[in-house]
């Protein structure tokens, strides 16, 4: 029985060995591709996330910018609104400065006009109801310028000093009734010395408030003109 030989193909195998050296190489080629790309694509998200910061930051900037802006536009109305309102405050008061002593004269007329009318309205009041004013000083009869003459001031002036001079004249005597009902008899002497002097002091004061109703006169009576009963 022969024995073949059977030839080996050695360079199948070396092509086997370069194309899986080939293949082997492609594949790195191909994975360093691949990661260029994906850094590529990585720069290029970051480049782009970058810029849109910028511009967000660009934004936000705008954003104060345009509101310190208004802000500052707004102080500058209130300053000028401040210095107008100060501005015409001064003028105004100026103006009143000028205008006070016109006002103060106008017043010191109005009153001097005021006092004359009154003063010849209570003039021609006293001249016409004299006689009235000065029986009002006689006692009872003080009511009299009520009556002639309710709205006049001279009128109720001179009604209440005569009511205050009776009232006067009245306490007087009833004080003296009671101390002469209290003391003992020995002092009844000096007690009827002081009320007659008493009533003296209440007659002259009666003549006096006279003489001041026929003169025109509303002068208060000494001690107790100050008094005010009827106002």
């Amino acid at each position: 029985m022969e024995t073949k030989d059977i030839p080996v193909d050695n360079k199948s195998d070396d092509n086997k060995k370069e194309d899986i050296t080939v293949d082997t190489g492609d594949s790195k080629e191909v994975e360093q591709n691949q990661g260029d790309e994906t850094e590529v694509k990585i720069e290029v998200l970051v480049t782009k996330e970058l810029e849109k910061e910028n511009l967000e930051k660009k934004e936000v900037e705008q954003e104060v910018k345009e509101e310190q802006k208004v802000k500052e536009e707004q102080e500058v109305r209130e300053e000028q609104k401040v210095e107008e309102e100060r501005e015409e405050k001064e003028i105004k008061e100026e103006q009143e400065v000028k205008e006070e002593p016109k006002k103060e004269n106008q017043k010191i007329h109005n009153n001097q006009n005021k006092k004359e009318l009154n003063d010849a309205s209570t003039g021609e009041e006293m001249q016409n109801h004299k006689a009235v004013f000065i029986l009002s000083y006689l006692g009872i009869l003080f009511f009299l310028p009520l009556i002639v003459c309710p709205n006049s001031k001279p009128g109720r002036f001179h009604a209440n000093q005569g009511l205050v001079l009776f009232l006067a004249a009245i306490g007087g005597e009833i004080v003296q009734i009671i101390l002469e009902m209290i003391l003992p008899l020995s002092f009844l002497g000096f007690l009827s010395f002081i009320f007659s002097i008493y009533g003296l002091a209440i007659f002259v004061l009666m003549v006096i408030g006279m003489i001041n109703a026929s003169k025109g006169e509303q002068n208060p009576l000494p001690v107790i003109g100050e008094i005010q009963i009827i106002k």
